[in-house]
């Protein structure tokens, strides 16, 4: 039998526990022409990232996400839509279109289709370096309370995986 050593071990192990307590940390590039990269946030109280979905007023007279409310702000942020829509009822989606424009409700059409994450280019209004949809693309989250990414979910999590990084890091670096 081979045998694994202490340093393939535990980078197996590292990539395994950022995979399962925060699958979303990949980032979006952006399409804009320019080289800004956006980052697409995990998510935070209890909603995980689900991907880039199109706007389907094209096809429906529905929204991508529908059956509740929009909120617009000039300082909207990933967080500050998932807190609206948190605390709006719990919604079962969030999302985010056209830098400003917070979409909740319990249904995401049939008719949106995930798209490449690059796709929604577009920086939020109060923090451009975070990934806020685009021209009829929406930054779709999730509301996943019964798992233990809902558990681990916010700034726990985050603090999480950034000290798994650093400790990871560490051992990898000695």
């Amino acid at each position: 039998m081979p045998r694994v050593s202490i340093a393939t071990t535990t980078v197996l192990s590292c990539v395994l526990f950022v995979a399962l307590v925060h699958p979303a940390t990949a980032l979006a590039q952006s399409t804009s022409g320019t080289d800004t990269t956006l980052a697409v946030y995990p998510g935070l109280l209890g909603y995980i990232y689900l991907g880039c979905y199109n706007e389907t007023l094209d096809i429906t007279n529905d929204r991508a996400i529908y059956g509740g409310n929009v909120t617009k702000s000039t300082d909207m942020t990933v967080g500050k839509c998932l807190e609206i829509c948190k605390g709006g009822g719990s919604y079962n989606y969030a999302g985010l279109e056209y830098t400003s424009e917070c979409w909740c409700g319990p249904y995401l059409s049939d008719f949106s289709q995930k798209l490449e994450d690059g796709q929604c280019d577009l920086g939020c209004a109060g923090n451009n370096s975070q990934a806020c949809g685009g021209a009829l693309r929406v930054s779709v989250y999730k509301l996943q309370s019964n798992s233990a990414i809902g558990v681990l979910s916010g700034r726990i999590s985050t603090r999480l995986v950034i000290l798994a990084s650093a400790v990871c890091a560490a051992v990898l670096l000695q």
